[in-house]
């Protein structure tokens, strides 16, 4: 099972995660796994996600509400609120993994994650270029408010995530009937779709007058064939989904990773014939390198069962809404039935910044 796009760390970072990396580096790491299960993710009735987990997650949503033109309380209130949503998430699938007898701090997962972070440093076998040193890794972490921890925290979600869905698929849990996945075809909740994406090169290397122009005339073009005449064109090579995109690509509401809820936003936002304007994603300061999308609805083909490629499409989509329907459900739980430390209560915006 698979999103379009991978989690917020290996997006951050640019690698793809591989399930049978077997590399093991050197490289120092945060201590104790053993202390990461009893004082961070002790899921009976108490939660203590660590300070930076905390900081990471309010600093990038003020970057994000900053733009959005919050300030002062309401602008705290707004960080808080989702830094704790955020902690929730991810430690909703720890618990769901413990649930289905998935141990997320087993030292099989361990290595896992020492061969991911040897991986990002070092490049893989596929001429992806790594880091290059540990410092720089760390450096790129800092400035997407991380750290080491964190990182490893958000790569441990990741491994977990994939190990999880794949037993949930094997026990048949996420199976559906005709009758639901048509249901679920002709609700609310899926979208097709074919965006338009111009990436900071092409922003850096064409004229901004040029740019503005084109970017234009994608905004006010309604009839599909003609946009996606503009998403080949002009689609950046090593981001190319144009192809794939041809007919349309169906979308969930629960499909796209976090840092493109504002493209998610944006798709089940239109009416099918509607194209949106410009849309930023991403919440580090560093958020700009992910470009500028333009969305266009489509009204969603006819639906046809018997279609193989069509229904392994629906399928595949109503799996992932079923999945992170599981993790919302999850979340919600321990936001209601555990309690984290009284002291996040007593942070100040000023006392929450990169150390």
């Amino acid at each position: 099972m698979k999103r379009i796009f991978q989690s917020l760390l290996l997006c951050i970072l640019a690698i793809a995660l591989v399930a049978s990396l077997t590399a093991c580096g050197a490289y120092p790491e945060e201590k104790g796994t053993n202390e990461e299960r009893t004082k961070i993710a002790s899921l009976d009735g108490h939660l203590y996600p660590t300070y930076d987990l905390y900081r990471f997650a309010y600093l990038s949503h003020k970057t994000l509400y900053t733009r959005e033109g919050l300030e002062g309380e309401a602008l705290h209130t707004a960080c808080d609120t989702a830094a704790m949503a955020e902690i929730y998430r991810v430690y909703a699938l720890f618990s769901l993994c413990e649930k289905n007898d998935i141990d997320p701090f087993s030292k099989a997962i361990d290595k896992e994650i020492t061969a991911l972070v040897t991986e990002v440093i070092e490049g893989d076998d596929k001429g992806n270029p790594g880091y290059g040193s540990f410092e720089a890794y760390l450096a790129a972490l800092k400035a997407n408010y991380m750290t080491d921890r964190v990182g490893r925290l958000y790569m441990r979600f990741a491994v977990c995530e994939a190990r999880l869905a794949e037993k949930l698929k094997a026990s048949g849990a996420l199976k559906t009937t005709d009758e639901a996945l048509t249901a679920f075809y002709n609700g609310e909740s899926l979208a097709n779709m074919m965006w338009a994406y111009f990436s900071p090169e092409m922003q850096h290397y064409n004229a901004p007058e040029l740019l503005a122009s084109v970017m234009n005339t994608v905004k006010s073009t309604t009839d599909a064939e003609a946009f996606y005449h503009y998403a080949v064109n002009y689609q950046d090579m090593a981001f190319n989904m144009a192809e794939a995109m041809k007919d349309g690509m169906l979308v969930g509401k629960r499909q796209l990773s976090l840092e493109y809820a504002p493209l998610t936003d944006a798709i089940f936002s239109l009416d099918e014939g509607e194209t949106s304007g410009e849309i930023r994603v991403g919440y580090s300061e560093t958020h700009e390198r992910y470009g500028i999308y333009i969305v266009h609805r489509m009204a969603k083909p006819t639906l046809d069962l018997s279609n193989e490629a069509q229904r392994a499409e629906l399928e595949e989509c109503y799996a992932l809404d079923t999945f992170y329907a599981l993790l919302e459900d999850e979340a919600a739980r321990l936001a209601e039935n555990t309690r984290y430390y009284d002291f996040y209560y007593t942070l100040l915006p000023e006392s929450i910044v990169m150390q």
